[in-house]
């Protein structure tokens, strides 16, 4: 009868600790750009994998930043405490601050808004560029906790493990002193349940995979309104970059297009041109073409209206 007991335990035991792993049903369910500075290009859109999800940009200058809304839904039937043990880390260059909507706890069968802001907040030393780039590449982490069976402080954890240990010692000297085997292996897988509960649940962890590049030095150019030159916007690129290739790239980061080698004349035709001083203050106007490398000046843009022919 013992030893059916033992066994019975032994089940129940393993079960426990299967089920804990197993319910993982918290993901990631929306992430997007709730904020971000002038200066901050996205190299690529934020991509997830289940808990876990991959940001890829750039800053130029001290106090860029850029804001990730994310949404995260707990469809478990129990509700989740968000630790405040681990939270996302930067180092002495980029620093990552964590918010969210309301308490900290994400409720079964329900959704929560997380908001993760990364900050270039020191300027990297000169040495550290290779070819005027720095890269930066982490994984950090942020601890979800079962709210109903995890206990929801570190200090709480202690007391648990300092009890099952005192526990285990007290079924070990019953086993040496009393030959009580069976009754002692009982209490100690009982009470081992805990412990093992608390630790299998840590497996919930919300990861930032970041990539994020710093570059200094880059060249600016603007392009401005062929109406009101005053209404610019200005570009980065690197040296040697043809507008071709410059179309394409992470610096054209609003999308801007033209079509080449029209004017101001060709109706309803997005241009990009030049103008060169001359003597005299006049101007000589160059049509942009794909292949002209860019240069750090004024560019002039417009939709082409019909022209009279004097």
């Amino acid at each position: 009868m013992k030893k059916i007991l033992t066994l019975i335990v032994l089940i129940v035991l393993i079960f426990s600790y299967v089920v804990v792993y197993a319910d993982n049903n918290i993901s990631i369910t929306n992430i997007e750009i709730d904020d971000i500075s002038d200066n901050t290009l996205v190299n690529k859109d934020p991509t997830v994998d289940g808990l876990s999800f991959s940001v890829d940009t750039t800053f130029f200058e001290v106090n860029d930043f850029i804001k990730y809304k994310i949404e995260v839904e707990n469809s478990s039937s129990d509700d989740l405490v968000i630790s405040d043990d681990l939270k996302f880390k930067g180092n002495d260059y980029i620093t990552y601050d964590f918010k969210m909507d309301g308490e900290s706890i994400l409720k079964a069968n329900s959704k929560k808004t997380l908001y993760v802001t990364a900050t270039y907040t020191k300027e990297v030393d000169d040495n550290m560029f290779e070819n005027n780039v720095y890269n930066n590449n982490g994984v950090m982490q942020l601890n979800l906790a079962n709210l109903t069976n995890n206990p929801k402080t570190g200090h709480s954890n202690i007391v648990l493990s300092i009890i099952s240990l005192i526990m285990i010692g007290f079924g070990v000297y019953m086993v040496i002193k009393y030959g009580k085997k069976d009754t002692a292996l009982i209490i100690i897988m009982c009470l081992s349940l805990i412990p093992i509960s608390v630790f299998a649940l840590e497996q919930f962890k919300l990861k930032i995979n970041a990539n994020i590049v710093i570059e200094k030095d880059v060249p600016t150019f603007n392009i401005c309104s062929y109406i009101e030159h005053n209404q610019c916007t200005t570009y980065r690129f690197k040296d040697g970059m043809t507008f071709n290739e410059w179309l394409t790239s992470k610096y054209n980061y609003n999308k801007f297009t033209f079509t080449e080698n029209k004017t101001e004349c060709s109706l309803g035709e997005k241009f990009l041109k030049r103008s060169t001083p001359k003597a005299g203050n006049e101007e000589i106007d160059y049509m942009v073409l794909y292949d002209d490398e860019i240069e750090s000046m004024d560019y002039y843009t417009g939709i082409g209206t019909l022209c009279t022919l004097e």
